[in-house]
């Protein structure tokens, strides 16, 4: 149970990622080709793009440890940049202009732009929504109830261990039991 638990939860982090990373790469493309399009989302949207949508994956990561928050805005910003990429190389797959192939530099220039802007904002953004929900959200009460379950399960793994260390001479179901408390 607790390793499809798990597997649910991995591919949650990386569904969220990958469609944070999507809108990342929407709004930092759509500005990048604003000449050609007509649609210009203004220079802010480089700064609050990665930054709210990072804000939500810490919400939804709040119940989860900080590193899968990280994770999930390096996801982010690989697929955000990927994305970039391809739609700075390959104008013509949105339909607004032709490639040139003897001027990289404003290509090279916007993905330098993206990798400064999208991760530290991301971070920032997923690293304080995690914050403001853990803080916020939880009530006093959850959190008074998570402690005491918390000690509880602690004393009956030490009171595990107290049987397994008297009795002795170990069974194949207590040398299960010591393992399971020394994996915990």
């Amino acid at each position: 149970m607790s390793n499809k638990k798990s597997i649910s939860r991995i591919i949650k982090l990386i569904i969220w990622s990958l469609a944070a990373g999507i809108i990342v790469t929407f709004f930092f493309g759509a500005n990048f080709l604003a000449w050609a399009t007509g649609f210009n989302p203004g220079g802010s949207i480089l700064f609050l793009s990665p930054l709210v949508c990072g804000f939500f994956i810490g919400i939804l990561t709040w119940e989860y440890e900080i590193y899968h928050t990280v994770l999930a805005s390096i996801l982010l910003t690989i697929v955000a940049i990927a994305g970039i990429i391809i739609m700075l190389t390959s104008p013509e797959l949105a339909n607004v202009a032709e490639f040139q192939e003897d001027d990289y530099f404003p290509i090279v220039r916007n993905v330098v732009v993206s990798i400064i802007l999208i991760f530290p904002m991301a971070l920032l953004g997923s690293i304080s929504g995690k914050l403001l929900t853990g803080s916020a959200i939880l009530s006093p009460e959850y959190k008074a109830e998570r402690a005491i379950i918390r000690a509880e399960a602690d004393e009956w793994y030490k009171m595990l261990e107290e049987y397994i260390e008297a009795k002795g001479e170990m069974s194949p179901a207590d040398q299960d039991l010591k393992r399971l408390i020394e994996e915990r």
